[in-house]
């Protein structure tokens, strides 16, 4: 770019900075050309004069508030000394750049007039005072705090701006992003109101973004960046603008074994993804038609899709009619193969059913990395409130656990930190790893925006894409009752589409965070929002909020709060206000908390056998009167209470309590003993 300036005969030429702006001062304020970052140079490289990119664009005439005359810009004082003083800030000897009245001989040096001189920049909807002496501020374009340079400054609000960045910053940028083609990334010099609906985060380093940040925006992908974080970055990369990466990105095609690499999500809709996962640890058993498992009383019978039956298997058709539960991950049983109860089909009618891969769980598992020290054994009767010490979930159905250290595991983790090699339909430049992220890092999941806690999975080339567990094990589509097309993952927004109701709970979706979708017919549903409504769950992996308890037959979920009023089936008493609770969604069986977590049975001092927990469904006859051997009075049978069958001794729950007790925690493999003293009123 060039100008003609009236200051110079010879064209000037448009530069950015450079070495040479550190050695030469401009010829209009006479201070070093690298205070600011564009500059005018002369084509004629025997001429050395210069122009701050700011001096140089001067209008040739202003109004100063201090004098009642215009002023003029000349390229220096109009006297015979070519020198002045400045009738402003009384400098003397000035003999660069000056605005001049000839009426009054009134003359203001070119750094007074531009700190008095108020520009219009389309950064900012207030005129701006140019600053030309360096000042310690907190600048809106690149969120640093120095005293580098000159900057533009608002006396009517508090925007503060450097006025390299003000000046220099690129108006778009051409960047991949979210493994898409490059998309043209616009600068704002605020966060787009048209988004302000949801929270948003830089895409870079993470951090939540305020309305008052200049951002680089796609506006088709809903993808933001903090402009310096953006600029910083390109730095870095090369001219393709993709972000480098480390020596890693070719491991996947260097591994000859594909086996031990785990696609996601998976390319078969119909297969759970968390099956993937449990398969690494189940044992390679071959199909036993008929199966003695410990976790179930009766016989389990394997049922396959075959084309002729036999003696010992079951046929099922392609799209089963009843969707069971499995007992041992909890999921949905989708497809066979899976074993049930023989006693399914008689007149006991056992609604036992479990996945092949969990039936064939090992019993123990030597060396897991999250606890090396001791082995970690199978358990399928632990009931209460026990939390997988990975997720922080509470545990349901089959439990790895070291009863020394009370550390526990859910069959999902278990399985989950063994480890493999992953690749993701979104990132498949490289492969993943499972990592252990802390929620005071600061990291956050690429598929819900959530900061990261516990165990995920993250890419090990770059430091850019990152997903919990939840998120990685997302089915690809599914399909919904009232809608005749699949719902499939989307990872952004759908071109078309400007807004986004689910269709479940009708709140707002952001398209930002993965969510599903059906493209024909403009119907979006959070990810969350599917597990009780489509054929095939997505949230296959352990929500956290769900128990079981063997004096129920139904699964019981977590409530943060239950109606005051209502009673705890367990003991009695009312929920009181704000207190949650476990609570059934298919009858009206509600318990407190600490109910949930009674141990199944006790041992008190005074007897020598232990009491074990009945409920109000205990098969005990209940002729007669019983009494607490405790306190001595009658029993509640409608209630739960402690009862020894040996003895034909009762205790209340609030008596048994009350006193020192030894809690016994029974499983198939042996009895857990813990001591525990309680405080007596």
């Amino acid at each position: 770019m060039e100008m003609k300036h009236f200051s110079h005969e010879h064209n000037l030429h448009l530069h950015e900075e450079d070495g040479y702006s550190n050695k030469h001062f401009c010829n209009g304020c006479w201070q070093r050309i690298s205070i600011s970052g564009s500059y005018y140079r002369c084509n004629n490289h025997s001429c050395q004069y210069s122009l701050h990119k700011r001096c140089a664009e001067q209008p040739h005439q202003i109004n100063y508030p201090l004098h009642k005359h215009p002023l003029t810009l000349l390229p220096q004082p109009p006297y015979r000394s070519h020198r002045c003083y400045c009738s402003s800030c009384y400098k003397s000897q000035w003999q660069h750049f000056t605005y001049h009245c000839p009426i009054c001989k009134y003359d203001l040096d070119i750094e007074c007039a531009l700190r008095a001189t108020r520009i219009n920049h389309k950064s900012h909807n207030h005129p701006l005072i140019p600053l030309q002496k360096s000042s310690s501020f907190f600048c809106q374009a690149c969120r640093k705090r120095d005293v580098h340079g000159p900057s533009y400054v608002c006396s009517d609000c508090q925007f503060w701006v450097h006025q390299k960045c003000a000046d220099c910053f690129p108006s778009s940028v051409l960047y991949e992003h979210n493994n898409q083609s490059h998309h043209t990334l616009q600068l704002s010099y605020s966060f787009p109101s048209d988004f302000h609906r949801f929270l948003s985060f830089c895409e870079i380093c993470l951090e939540i973004l305020n309305k008052r940040d200049w951002v680089y925006y796609c506006s088709d992908c809903r993808y933001f960046v903090h402009s310096d974080c953006l600029l910083s970055l390109l730095d870095e990369m090369g001219k393709d603008g993709k972000p480098a990466l480390s020596s890693t990105n070719n491991l996947v095609e260097t591994i000859e074994d594909e086996s031990i690499i785990t696609h996601l999500p998976p390319i078969d809709e119909f297969i759970n993804p968390l099956t993937l996962f449990i398969n690494r640890i189940s044992l390679d058993h071959e199909n036993q038609s008929l199966l003695e498992h410990a976790s179930h009383e009766h016989k389990l019978i394997l049922v396959l899709e075959l084309q002729e039956s036999d003696n010992n298997t079951i046929l099922v058709n392609e799209h089963m009619k009843d969707k069971q539960t499995c007992a041992g991950c909890c999921s949905i049983i989708m497809s066979p193969p899976f074993y049930k109860c023989v006693e399914s089909q008689t007149s006991n009618n056992c609604p036992f059913h479990l996945h092949k891969h969990c039936a064939q769980l090992p019993e123990k598992l030597n060396r897991h990395p999250s606890h090396p020290d001791h082995p970690l054994v199978l358990s399928m009767e632990l009931y209460g409130i026990i939390r997988c010490n990975n997720c922080k979930k509470l545990c349901l159905g089959f439990v790895f656990s070291c009863h020394n250290c009370r550390f526990y595991l859910d069959i999902a983790c278990a399985s989950l930190l063994f480890g493999s090699i992953m690749t993701h339909d979104l990132h498949q430049h490289s492969p993943m790893m499972i990592r252990e992220f802390r929620e005071s890092d600061g990291h956050r999941c690429s598929g819900c925006t959530f900061l990261l806690t516990g165990i995920g999975f993250a890419c090990i080339a770059c430091e850019y894409f990152k997903i919990d567990v939840e998120c990685a094990l997302l089915l690809r589509g599914f399909n919904h009752r009232f809608d005749e097309h699949p719902f499939v993952l989307s990872y952004s927004p759908v071109k078309g589409i400007e807004e986004y109701i689910c269709e479940i709970c009708e709140f707002d979706i952001n398209p930002r965070q993965w969510f599903y979708c059906c493209g024909i017919c403009d119907h979006s549903i959070h990810s969350e929002c599917i597990l009780p409504i489509c054929d095939h769950p997505t949230v296959v992996f352990n929500q956290g909020n769900f128990i079981s308890t063997p004096h129920h037959c139904h699964r019981l979920i977590l409530e943060k709060s239950i109606d005051v009023g209502l009673s705890c089936d367990c003991c009695g008493k009312s929920f009181g206000e704000g207190l949650g609770g476990f609570e059934c969604f298919e009858c009206s069986f509600r318990i407190h908390r600490e109910c949930a977590d009674m141990p199944q049975e006790v041992k008190l001092q005074l007897d020598d056998h232990p009491l074990r927990l009945l409920s109000s469904n205990s098969s005990l006859k209940r002729t007669r009167v019983r009494v607490c051997i405790l306190c001595g009075l009658e029993l509640d049978l409608e209630l739960w209470f402690y009862y020894c069958g040996i003895c034909d001794q009762s205790a209340h729950l609030e008596c048994v309590s009350k006193y020192q007790v030894v809690l016994i925690q029974s499983s198939r493999h042996g009895l857990r003993v813990i001591w525990r003293t309680i405080i007596i009123e």
